[in-house]
């Protein structure tokens, strides 16, 4: 480049948008605890930003009027909520007391292998949140068709 040329400057705008999530949730009688803690969920590994909850069946699937929703919504990942041993312990309690009563230890009361079971099983979720969200929760056919 001469002396003699000019520098010219152009403006570039360039922008990031946080990826769009969808969490299916499984809408059976017990749904509104279900969509709490998919929500939960939701809020402890993206922050709860930029993430729709969809009603899901048992096999994964949603709605087909949500279908042209989800469409224009145009998620960048699509997930599926699982319920953990504190979502049984909540929704039924005798399922947790007999899986504590199991694994419960000699020196330990019903109450505190409870608490122990869920608070390992919570912290190892915790733990490899992103991983389980990605790998084990997808939802398979939701976006298809």
């Amino acid at each position: 480049m001469s002396s003699l040329e000019t520098t010219e400057y152009r403006t570039a705008t360039v922008s990031v948008r946080p990826s769009r999530t969808a969490v299916g949730y499984t809408a059976d009688p017990v749904w509104i605890d279900t969509e709490r803690r998919a929500l939960a969920s939701m809020s402890v590994v993206w922050g709860g930003s930029s993430g729709v909850l969809i009603p899901v069946d048992q096999q994964g699937r949603c709605d087909e009027l949500l279908m042209p929703h989800l469409r224009n919504y145009d998620p960048d990942y699509v997930h599926r909520h699982v319920r953990t041993w504190n979502d049984f312990a909540r929704l039924k309690p005798e399922l947790i007391a007999a899986q504590a009563a199991k694994y419960q230890g000699e020196d330990e009361d019903l109450e505190q292998a409870k608490g122990r079971l869920i608070s390992l099983v919570m912290s190892a979720r915790r733990t490899a949140a992103c991983g389980d969200m990605s790998s084990s929760l997808t939802m398979p056919g939701c976006l298809s068709g």
